[in-house]
């Protein structure tokens, strides 16, 4: 909206005042003119209206120009003050311009008026566009300052030869540095110029003006940290080109991200690693199932019961293989009993005596009190094996091997506790050595599957990570500390049980008894089917044998009045277990299923394989587990959601 131009004139003189206005209206004609002549009328009109010129005369009766330009230099002094007078001399004019006036016009040369007028008027327009571009310069510099100094990234303003101008609070927190000392570090001491990338981004920022990467920064005290930076070049008020670098430390996120991979490269072996287990199991099983046929044969002699024996017996370890790949996986199935740690280190410690050799010294120091743990016994005693092994490979001069056990309250906070870990009580066991010990990128790497330090053929990289896989199973965590030179210590945490409330899940053994109803055995696996029916038929069962699943639906339909059981392999060829099963139920609602399966219960269940509330059995399936669970299911004292003798295999 245009606003007219107002004047304010101090003028005794009427015809004088007309004159000036006069004078003004030819160039603006909608100029506003006031005029006053006391300097009561003259403040009240400066207090009551925007001004944008005063013209005043310097002498008048009851007032005088020089007290006028005071007040008005005093109280408004961004309003041009110009004299019109016809007794200013040439001192007094040099005077008052001392004094602030901005011109002075005589009465009898209005010729000039105008000139001097337009002149005050563009003198204030540009000292009011310097004001406001002064005042933006302070609030940009304010801004700045506040960016600066409360950014939450390093900022620094350095020079094109990487000399450093400035560091903010958050640069001298990173690097552990003063501003001045950073200031007189420079550039190049605080990057890792041996990092490649650090080259590169220096020929794009040389090229474009500016960078975006990451590299290694070196921290006052030495130590390296991995850097994301962004630099641009710009010019300062004097044409000098500087640069801008704003880092951000990504420590955090790096190890996150390192977290995430191993996680997934975990996870990825962990699938392959249960799928060579389904497949081992099924030969496992066999292998167990005619060891116990041979076992049960009275016509064997001379050298042929031990040779079972220990086939028997290795079969078994290559079940403890197929369980320990499903430990790194964490998909084996555990048979959770309360157990005292201490019981099992003291039983474990004559083993561990012979496997690392006379040249070790075993130590132990178990907690004065119990250490109940809800775990399964094989799986701790597995840990201490591999912990053992490890220890015995380390020292191979000999040395001390330090076990103990002791009871710790993990506070909210405590540095040991990752955010996936509970606070509470825990029982720790620690397994020291004083072997040669290991650097920390090792022992970064140490639960890496098939990372190993070891010579080719000498170590298969998978016992920590089977130890990884079995603590948290059992919802632990393990620590490890060592250096070079001076052993290692692993600190394994497992939640304590409540030895006055927990109740063993172990149920008493019942002896083996046969029967004499019809069981229908669904497997496509030809020797698992023949073992499981040759045990069967021993013990006096009727066995109908199907190799798929549309093979035992249509069996079951066929023979449904006379079966009493139905034990099914989860995956099968033509129909799958679930839906052989469904089959079944509809023919005869009440029928008895026992599932199992070379897969572990997590991920059949996960597949949608296995119904809800349906007894199951891992494989390797001992014969002796079979026969007792089948005999429990027939005589209705198994039901689904409890568990078959030891093994806590079900689906719930």
């Amino acid at each position: 909206m245009f606003e007219p131009l107002r004047l304010l004139h101090l003028e005794d003189n009427p015809a004088d005042g007309e004159l000036v206005r006069a004078t003004l209206e030819e160039v603006w004609p909608e100029i506003v003119v006031e005029r006053v002549d006391a300097e009561a009328t003259f403040i009240d009109a400066l207090e009551r209206e925007r001004i944008d010129l005063i013209l005043a005369d310097f002498s008048l009766p009851l007032y005088d120009g020089m007290s006028a330009l005071a007040l008005a230099r005093q109280r408004f002094p961004q309003i041009p003050f110009i004299f019109v007078s016809g007794t200013l001399g040439e001192e007094k004019a040099i005077d008052s311009m001392r004094c602030g006036a901005t011109d002075y016009v005589l009465k009898n040369r209005l010729n000039r008026l105008v000139p001097a007028v337009r002149r005050a008027l563009k003198e204030k327009r540009e000292l009011c566009e310097r004001q406001r571009a002064e005042e933006a310069l302070r609030e940009s510099n304010e801004r700045f300052r506040m960016i600066f100094e409360n950014s939450i990234d390093a900022i620094m303003l350095t020079r094109i030869d990487g000399g450093i101008i400035a560091a903010n609070p958050e640069a001298c927190r990173i690097f552990g540095m003063t501003e001045e000392e950073i200031c007189g570090a420079g550039r190049s001491r605080l990057v890792d110029m041996d990092d490649a990338r650090a080259a590169m981004l220096l020929e794009e920022r040389k090229k474009t003006g500016r960078c975006r990467g990451e590299l290694t920064m070196i921290r006052g005290d030495g130590s390296r940290f991995p850097a994301e930076i962004s630099s641009a070049v710009f010019s300062d008020r004097e044409g000098e080109q500087k640069t801008s670098l704003v880092i951000r430390d990504v420590t955090g996120r790096k190890n996150l991200e390192h977290q995430l991979f191993q996680s997934q490269k975990m996870e990825a072996v962990g699938t392959l690693a249960g799928g060579i287990a389904h497949d081992f199991n099924n030969i496992v099983t066999a292998m167990i199932g005619y060891c116990t046929i041979l076992q049960m044969e009275e016509q064997l002699s001379g050298k042929i019961p031990h040779y079972v024996d220990s086939l028997m017996a290795l079969s078994e370890r290559a079940a403890n293989l197929t369980r320990g790949l499903l430990a790194f996986s964490r998909h084996q199935v555990m048979n959770p009993r309360l157990l005292n740690l201490n019981d099992i280190v003291a039983t474990i410690t004559t083993l561990i005596c012979r496997l690392v050799g006379e040249h070790i010294t075993i130590e132990t120091h178990l907690s004065a009190s119990s250490l109940f743990l809800m775990a399964d016994y094989g799986q701790i005693e597995q840990i201490l094996m591999n912990l053992a092994t490890n220890a015995h490979d380390a020292m191979p001069d000999g040395g001390t091997l330090v076990i103990s056990t002791d009871a710790v309250m993990l506070e909210p906070g405590n540095p040991l506790l990752s955010d996936s870990d509970a606070h509470g009580p825990y029982a720790l066991l620690s397994v020291t050595d004083t072997g040669c010990g290991m650097d920390e990128a090792t022992v970064a790497r140490g639960f890496e599957p098939f990372f190993t330090t070891k010579e080719p053929g000498k170590g298969t990289g998978l016992g920590l990570s089977i130890l990884y896989g079995i603590v948290k199973q059992h919802h632990g965590f393990v620590r490890v500390a060592s250096r070079p030179g001076s052993g290692a210590t692993f600190s394994i945490y497992f939640p304590l049980a409540d030895a006055t409330e927990a109740v063993d899940r172990e149920k008493r053994l019942l002896p083996i008894r046969g029967g004499t109803e019809t069981i229908l055995v669904v497997e496509d696996e030809p020797a698992i089917r023949q073992v499981m029916s040759h045990i069967l038929q021993q013990f006096g069962y009727q066995v109908l044998e199907a190799a798929d699943g549309e093979e035992g639906t249509d069996l079951f339909r066929s023979c449904a009045p006379e079966i009493a059981l139905v034990i099914l392999d989860t995956i099968l060829p033509r129909k799958h277990g679930r839906a052989v099963h469904e089959d079944i139920v509809l023919m005869k609602p009440d029928m008895k299923t026992l599932f199992v399966s070379g897969y572990p219960v997590d991920i059949i269940a996960k597949k949608g394989l296995l119904p809800d509330g349906v007894v199951f059995l891992p494989k390797p399936v001992s014969p002796m587990e079979l026969l007792r669970t089948v005999r429990q299911l027939l005589d209705g004292q198994l039901h689904a959601n409890e568990s078959p003798g030891k093994r806590d295999g079900y689906a719930q």
